[in-house]
């Protein structure tokens, strides 16, 4: 049976303000390998705030010639249909239930972390992946949705 993971990049962290400005959603096979994955880069309504551009390395250059969120919200509902989503914190699912009305069913897999490993000194996700010998480029939605999933096989969810 196929898991959907996905993550988000955004110009902040307010759902109703902020935009999405770039989504990865893998879909992954039986042994967490990539199946298929939705993956775009989005048109912000208004200019990147500086931190965000440090913190991801996306420009307003780069997004000048992009859809907006709304052009793609079909094709994306499209490729989650009605699948449980794996996401690391309720961040995604906060945007796309609350702002975009969407009906998928949310797994945070943080809550997994937690449970299980009450010792490790923080949740960010790169301290949860360095516990686990996992390496990624952080702040972009594909990195950070291939290192969710390279998680979830860890910890066999």
């Amino acid at each position: 049976m196929s898991k959907y993971v996905m993550d988000i990049e955004s110009t902040g962290l307010n759902i109703f303000k902020d935009d999405i400005i770039e989504i990865s959603v893998l879909k992954l096979d039986s042994k967490y390998g990539i199946e298929d994955c939705f993956l775009t880069l989005l048109k912000s309504r208004n200019k990147l705030p500086r931190n965000i551009v440090d913190l991801t390395g996306i420009t307003d250059e780069l997004l000048s010639d992009r859809p907006y969120f709304s052009e793609v919200k079909k094709d994306l509902q499209c490729f989650l249909r009605t699948n449980t989503v794996y996401i690391y914190s309720r961040f995604e699912e906060r945007f796309l239930v609350k702002r975009y009305g969407f009906k998928n069913k949310f797994i945070d897999v943080l809550n997994t972390v937690k449970r299980r490993f009450p010792d490790i000194p923080n949740y960010k996700l790169s301290t949860v992946l360095n516990r686990f010998k996992i390496l990624y480029k952080p702040h972009r939605a594909f990195d950070d949705s291939v290192a969710l999933s390279m998680l979830m096989k860890e910890l066999r969810l």
